[in-house]
C-alpha cells in the first residue's frame, strides 16, 4: 500500500517499471486519487471535521469496519430505541464498526466530534417529523435540513460517500466524492433538495442495496395522500 501511495503522491524513489505496473493497475480498477479521501486519513487538517453525506443501505456494518481501519477518527449516528437494552445492543454493534456513536438528536455531542476533527458518517434519508416537503424520486417526503445546517454552524467541509457490494464478486467499494461545492447555501430547502439528487444518484447504482423498508412518506400533511393506508375492504 506505501508503494502505491509514493507513486501517486510523486515519489522519486520508485521505479519506472513499479510505477507503469501500479499505474496499469489503476487504470484497470477505474481507480482514481480523490483528495477528499486523503483529508480523511490524517491526523489532522485545515478543517473542523467532515461531514460524510449518505444513506442506509445494507453493506454499513461491513463497509463501517473498512472505514474505522483507514480514519483516525470515524464516528457515526444512530437512532436511539426507547428499549434501553435493544439501544445499548445497537450503541455496542456500532461501536465495533466506530471509534464514537452519537445519538442523531445530540446536536451537542455532534458539534464536540466535528471540533475534534472527526469524520462523522450522516444519513438524514430517513422520516422527519416537520422537515421539509422534498421530492425523492419525485415523491414529496419530509425530509431533514440538518446537513445545510450543521455546514453553515461548524464550517465542516460535506463530503458525499457511496458504499456497495460489487455484483458477483467478494468486494466491497466506498467511494469519498468530491466535497459540495458553494454549500452551504442561506436556502436551506434548496441545499436539502441538492443533497437528495446525490442520494438518489447513489440509490440508482444499486437500487437492491438501499433500505426501502423504512416508511420514508409517512408523516405528510393534507391534501398529499397516505401512502400506507391499508385499502378499503
Amino acid at each position: 500500500m506505501s508503494t502505491v501511495s509514493r507513486v501517486f503522491n510523486g515519489y522519486s524513489d520508485v521505479s519506472s517499471e513499479t510505477k507503469m505496473r501500479v499505474l496499469a493497475a489503476a487504470r484497470k480498477l477505474d481507480y482514481t486519487p480523490n483528495a477528499a479521501a486523503r483529508t480523511l486519513v490524517k491526523r489532522r487538517s485545515q478543517l473542523i471535521g467532515v461531514i460524510l453525506f449518505t444513506g442506509h443501505f445494507t453493506t454499513i456494518e461491513i463497509c463501517g469496519r473498512g472505514l474505522k481501519r483507514a480514519m483516525p477518527n470515524f464516528t457515526v449516528m444512530y437512532a436511539p430505541r426507547s428499549n434501553p437494552v435493544i439501544d445499548e445492543m445497537q450503541r455496542r454493534g456500532r461501536m465495533r464498526v466506530s471509534h464514537e456513536s452519537v445519538p442523531h438528536d445530540n446536536i451537542r455531542m455532534m458539534l464536540r466530534c466535528l471540533k475534534r476533527n472527526a469524520a462523522i458518517w450522516y444519513a438524514p434519508d430517513q422520516y422527519y417529523q416537520g422537515g421539509a416537503l422534498v421530492p425523492f424520486f419525485h415523491e414529496l417526503a419530509c425530509t431533514n435540513e440538518a446537513t445545510s445546517k450543521l455546514a453553515r454552524m461548524t464550517g465542516a467541509t460535506v463530503v458525499p460517500m457511496s458504499y456497495r457490494r460489487l455484483d458477483g464478486e467478494a468486494r466491497y467499494e466506498v467511494r469519498f466524492h468530491a466535497p459540495l461545492a458553494d454549500f452551504p447555501t442561506d436556502d436551506e430547502k434548496a441545499d436539502t433538495t441538492r443533497l437528495t439528487r446525490v442520494l438518489e444518484d447513489f440509490i440508482r447504482v444499486a437500487p437492491e442495496q438501499y433500505l426501502w423498508n423504512h416508511r420514508k412518506f409517512k408523516g405528510r400533511p393534507a391534501p398529499l395522500p397516505d401512502l400506507y393506508a391499508k385499502p378499503p375492504k
